[in-house]
């Protein structure tokens, strides 16, 4: 290892460059950074109104009298589930498409996660 004037340690050889192409700015960095928690912040509060749900459907369940208000009860629950599972996966797989499209144009233009095309069911 060699001291540049600077006192860095570089190894033999190294030249000091520019960051390699595609490599974020700090501003950047931080503007994505700010993205990630603001979508990971909307998925908490997602799961939190899911998980409510799921309670509210084991008080009905608790209630039921016959096995065929049960079977009502529970493909009530199912249709909810499965309509919650698709919400969530479309508001994931958008939150990623916006941060992998935006990383390589600076995160400058990136939108914020999940503003656009905010459709289906509140769960």
């Amino acid at each position: 290892m060699t001291r540049e004037s600077g006192g860095a340690v570089q190894a033999p050889g190294a030249e000091h460059t520019a960051p390699p192409h595609g490599a974020l700015s700090p501003e950047a960095q931080n503007v994505l950074a700010e993205q990630v928690r603001a979508a990971f912040a909307a998925w908490f509060s997602q799961a939190a109104i899911v998980q409510h749900h799921e309670a509210e459907f084991g008080i009905r369940l608790a209630r039921c009298r016959t096995p065929s208000e049960a079977v009502v009860v529970c493909g009530g629950w199912l249709a909810h589930r499965v309509d919650s599972a698709v919400v969530m996966h479309h508001r994931f797989l958008e939150m990623w498409l916006t941060f992998a499209t935006a990383a390589p144009n600076g995160a400058g233009g990136a939108t914020q996660p999940g503003a656009a095309g905010k459709t289906g069911s509140s769960t």
